[in-house]
């Protein structure tokens, strides 16, 4: 035992020498061949190897199920923001204007895109148009992209009023 725990020192390995006489031991240190093991270093050697590929092993599993976890998580996660998406409570168009997130993004708008319809030129009675409503989302939860700004004339065309 005293000659495993200096090779094992020697080599610098992780393992414990106990580990090594016992594995042999339980072998009757015979190898799959059936033959004797030749040398301590080899059997030191072969366990050292046996141990390393099972900590690969376990190492790849162990990914493979972070990945899946993660996979979960990221399902779970699309899961809850539809379910939020449908809890969100109705409020009415006319109150979603009143809020102060919307005349914060209306606000917003009309800096970015210029304080004038990008119909008709006009400076004078300026509103923001969205394009297009997204089921579920508030009037300011779009991007610049998603509106205009037009003047209140140019608005009732695009309505149709």
């Amino acid at each position: 035992m005293a000659l495993i725990e200096v090779y094992i020192a020697e080599k610098g390995l992780y393992i414990e020498p106990q580990e090594v006489y016992n594995y042999w031991e339980n072998k009757s240190w015979l190898t799959k061949k059936g033959k004797p093991v030749q040398t301590l270093e080899v059997a030191v050697n072969v366990y050292n190897s046996i141990v390393m590929q099972r900590s690969i092993k376990t190492e790849k599993e162990n990914k493979a199920k972070e990945k899946k976890t993660r996979k979960n998580a990221r399902k779970i996660e699309a899961k809850l923001k539809i379910e939020n998406i449908k809890k969100k409570p109705y409020v009415l168009y006319s109150e979603q204007l009143k809020d102060n997130r919307w005349k914060a993004f209306r606000w917003f708008v009309l800096k970015a895109r210029g304080r004038r319809c990008e119909i008709c030129g006009s400076e004078d009675n300026l509103q923001v148009h969205h394009l297009t409503y997204k089921n579920g989302s508030m009037a300011w939860e779009y991007t610049c992209n998603d509106v205009i700004v037009v003047c209140r004339e140019c608005h009732k065309k695009l309505h149709n009023k």
